[in-house]
């Protein structure tokens, strides 16, 4: 996603974006084969594309994700916002 949407000079990045120093982590991290190390390294580049990038999203949903061993699923819960909650 990071290469089609946010490397320079893709056709997916609709505004044109470009970041010198995503564009070095990128190219770092798809050369990383420590597993830690290039998790760093995309998490420094949402960083990036989240203060400086050209994405606008419209909404976000309040969700929660955990899971169980016991279970061996992930539950996902919808917390209750402003418009959801009832009076008591």
């Amino acid at each position: 996603m990071f290469t089609q949407a946010y490397q320079t000079g893709m056709a997916w990045s609709e505004a044109f974006w470009s970041n010198e120093k995503f564009d070095e982590f990128l190219l770092q991290a798809k050369a990383e084969l420590d597993d830690v190390k290039r998790a760093e390294m995309y998490y420094e580049m949402s960083l990036i594309a989240r203060d400086d990038g050209d994405s606008i999203i419209p909404m976000f949903a309040p969700m929660n994700a955990g899971g169980s061993k016991a279970e061996e699923c992930v539950v996902l819960a919808v917390l209750p916002t402003a418009k959801t909650r009832t009076a008591a």
